[in-house]
């Protein structure tokens, strides 16, 4: 049963590491292909998707229940914004973000009743 308790924190995590990792390669990509001209700031403006993604997933690995939460609310804003065109996107992270979350309440409760569940 421990072993239950962390399983939605690290399928979480891995999931967020597999995203930051896919969107920071296609960001570099991007801006060695794109932003090598001009000034020093024309190659930021294609870091900041990675920025705008490895920002919840550290908050999520410090508090997992913040982190989710703003995970939750970028999958909702996402799918908002997108609209039916990828939905499917939005809603998947939106899930990340409440499998953060239930690793947060885990972690709450256990802390509550003196155990351990092994969040970070």
């Amino acid at each position: 049963m421990h072993a239950m308790k962390r399983l939605p924190g690290a399928i979480a995590s891995v999931f967020m590491i597999v995203a930051v990792t896919a969107v920071t390669w296609w960001s570099a990509n991007e801006m060695f292909h794109e932003g090598w001209w001009g000034a020093w700031w024309h190659p930021l403006r294609y870091l900041a998707p990675t920025v705008a993604v490895l920002v919840p997933t550290l908050l999520a690995f410090r508090w997992p229940l913040v982190g989710g939460v703003v995970i939750v609310a970028v999958g909702a804003f996402s799918h908002w914004f997108f609209g039916n065109d990828v939905a499917v996107f939005g809603l998947g992270i939106a899930t990340v973000g409440v499998a953060f979350v239930l690793d947060g309440v885990l972690a709450r409760r256990a802390a509550a009743t003196g155990a351990s569940v092994g969040s970070r």
